[in-house]
């Protein structure tokens, strides 16, 4: 997506939630997440090297070191990809991490590579503004 996509849920006349979808808050989303999960590693990395010194423990460096960081890089790595697939898209539904209630679950708004897409089910009703004139569902 080379633009933006701002997803307005009104509820009676009132705007209940607004979410932007866009590159930059992709990529911000992707920092966000790895730096969290490698600050969460760092701070476990230091807690079980203070509890080994503590109890006298002697560990090989080098592959204690290494096992810490390869596990850090997958788990960054994984939840960096979790946060740039979950910024991707307007999901709608009853779990606790939707971005608006319904009945069912459906990603509403996709963002891929080749453009953006909308999904529209029975009984939907909206407005879609970004061309000439607004388009209504």
């Amino acid at each position: 997506m080379n633009y933006f996509v701002e997803v307005a849920q009104v509820v009676n006349g009132q705007v209940a939630s607004v979410k932007v979808l866009s590159k930059r808050r992709q990529r911000w989303q992707m920092v966000v997440a790895a730096s969290f999960t490698l600050s969460v590693f760092l701070a476990a990395l230091a807690l079980n090297t203070l509890v080994f010194i503590a109890f006298h423990r002697v560990v090989f460096g080098p592959v204690y070191l290494s096992l810490w960081g390869t596990i850090a890089f997958l788990a960054a790595f994984l939840a960096a990809r979790r946060a740039r697939d979950r910024s991707r898209r307007y999901v709608v539904g009853a779990r606790i991490d939707d971005d608006a209630f319904a009945p069912i679950n459906l990603d509403l708004v996709s963002g891929e590579r080749g453009g953006v897409g909308l999904t529209v089910a029975p009984g939907m009703t909206g407005s879609l503004f970004g061309g000439r004139a607004p388009v209504l569902l």
